[in-house]
């Protein structure tokens, strides 16, 4: 299959002017219009020159110069977009009371602008947006949480609880050994104690430990015995996922051992952004992307309805000011809808004057931010609302996603249900399932269409099994299922029967259907062990046979 034709099957599973990254029609009209775009910075620099106390002129001058910084260098014009960068930093720093005198600034902006212009008139260079890297396709390997603190007991206590809940800790009572741990074994989270002393010892650590990580998320949680304020102002500025108080029992340590796992396990952060204005939302998608999120782009207002369902994202980022459905429309449109009313929602506007973000907060916003503002604070300040959007899905156990139960709730409805097969003598079956090759489907298709696939296999799988199965989003491609009741045998007949339906129905896109198989591994319950981790572990082992033999099947013993 080529790569042209693999593009457009994965535009037609979305709806129209629905975009992950931008076209080659976004290029050519960028392009069409690049030279006006250069022409109208270079006029509203001369007109704030010419009138240099006219604070209205600077700031459309600084206003144009920042629209050409922000989107020349993802459309292949960098040496316009760094110039532009200066005229628009030149133009902050003038105050009203210096702009007759600032001669020499003057002449930087002037210097700068004839390097834009002289730049613009070059070939633009192939444009490149950060490839979106696939989530990993299986997550049967335990999770894993490095855990920093001086006191020996607290840290046994932290191996003790994740054993128990299937989570490997990794511990070291100082940062340097921290850090030789990090660049030998990768984690999924990190746990750290402050230390005592004006250092911010922990602090560094949490800051080195992200960048060796690089772009992707690293759920980090500190653990204190101290009520100090600013210990947790600087934990904030670090970007933290929570800040505990010690002492701990082992209920609190659980609930903070599953956070951070959760957080992994459901995958990058998906966002949907609402924006008329294609070239603005492209820079604002490239630098979500490259903080490891995974963004669709929605340039038509009207098709809010169809863009949520198609890619079901934790967070909406919202354009204020759009034609025909404006973002305070959807806002209250979504306040009012069950399946929408807890979305996560922010919107980015242009204006930000006290109306105007009283009005977005009126509507039911979970915050405001200006497009002018610093890439690093839109960063955090999204990651923030996803990072608590998440935290409210886990307060119900829920999957954003999928609607399945999370891990840590399953786990938990697991045990009571083994409870209660061994009090009453029945059987209980547990299935551990996993698509095959989907990491393909999101090479091939498109993350989006990755997602879409996911909610239809979590449609089927409530419609194939009973009420009183339980079901979850395991991580990743990976589902696990409690039959109660049930032996592996009358499992393996349902899943025989789920597996042909998938195969020969699939899901369809506007012009494409993706058809999928599923590789299965069951344990029974008491045959295979009376415990969680036995049952967990036999249907592990089961589900790597069941890839070992081709895949597309169901093992139920050996």
């Amino acid at each position: 299959m080529t790569r042209t034709a693999t593009k457009d099957m994965h535009s037609a599973m979305l709806p129209p002017s629905v975009q992950t990254e931008p076209t080659e029609a976004d290029r050519t009209e960028y392009l069409r219009t690049f030279q006006d775009r250069v022409a109208a910075m270079q006029s509203a620099v001369e007109a704030a020159w010419r009138t240099p106390m006219g604070a209205v002129n600077i700031a459309e001058a600084r206003n144009e110069a920042h629209k050409m910084r922000v989107t020349a260098g993802c459309y292949g014009f960098p040496e316009v977009g760094r110039a532009a960068g200066v005229i628009e930093e030149l133009l902050t720093q003038m105050s009203d009371d210096r702009r007759e005198s600032s001669a020499n600034g003057w002449s930087e902006i002037e210097a700068a602008l004839a390097e834009a212009t002289e730049a613009a008139t070059r070939p633009a260079d192939a444009p490149t947006v950060p490839p979106l890297s696939p989530p990993s396709t299986s997550y049967t390997e335990r999770s894993r949480v490095l855990v920093v603190d001086e006191d020996p007991e607290f840290l046994r206590s932290v191996a003790e609880t994740g054993a128990e809940r299937l989570i490997d800790v990794v511990t070291a009572t100082t940062p340097d050994e921290a850090l030789e741990k990090a660049q030998r074994i990768r984690f999924d989270a990190a746990l750290i104690d402050v230390l005592p002393g004006p250092d911010g010892l922990s602090f560094q650590l949490a800051r080195r430990l992200t960048k060796l990580r690089g772009p992707e998320l690293l759920p980090i949680a500190f653990v204190s015995d101290s009520r100090d304020i600013h210990q947790r102002i600087e934990a904030t500025r670090v970007g933290t996922s929570l800040y505990l108080t010690k002492p701990m029992d082992a209920s609190a340590i659980t609930a903070a051992l599953c956070h951070l796992t959760t957080i992994r396990k459901v995958g990058k952060p998906r966002v949907l952004i609402v924006d008329d204005d294609a070239d603005a939302a492209h820079v604002v998608a490239t630098l979500l992307r490259s903080a490891g999120m995974l963004v669709t782009i929605q340039v038509d207002s009207t098709l809010i309805l169809d863009a949520l369902e198609k890619s079901r994202p934790d967070l909406l980022l919202l354009d204020l000011s759009m034609p025909t459905v404006t973002g305070l429309d959807i806002c209250r449109v979504l306040r009012q809808a069950p399946s929408w009313k807890d979305l996560a929602i922010v919107f980015l506007s242009g204006r930000a004057d006290l109306r105007t973000r009283l009005q977005a907060f009126q509507a039911g916003a979970d915050d405001f931010m200006e497009k002018c503002g610093p890439p690093e604070e839109i960063v955090a300040r999204i990651r923030r609302a996803v990072d608590r959007a998440t935290s409210f899905n886990e307060a119900f156990g829920k999957d954003g996603l999928t609607g399945l139960w999370l891990r840590t709730r399953f786990m938990e409805e697991l045990s009571r249900r083994i409870r209660e097969a061994r009090r009453h003598e029945r059987p209980l079956t547990l299935v551990l399932l996993d698509l095959d090759h989907f990491k393909a489907v999101n090479d091939t298709y498109g993350h989006l269409a990755g997602d879409h696939l996911l909610i239809g296999v979590a449609a089927r799988l409530r419609r194939c099994f009973r009420s009183d199965d339980v079901l979850a989003r395991w991580g990743g491609d990976e589902f696990m299922l409690a039959l109660p009741g049930q032996t592996p045998e009358n499992a393996a007949s349902v899943l025989g029967r789920l597996r042909r339906e998938l195969q020969l129905k699939g899901f369809e896109g506007d012009s494409t259907s993706l058809h999928v198989t599923f590789s299965a591994g069951t344990a029974g319950f008491p045959a295979d062990g009376d415990s969680l981790d036995a049952l967990i572990k036999a249907a592990d082992r089961r589900l790597y046979t069941a890839k070992r033999a081709g895949r597309a099947c169901a093992v139920v013993s050996g």
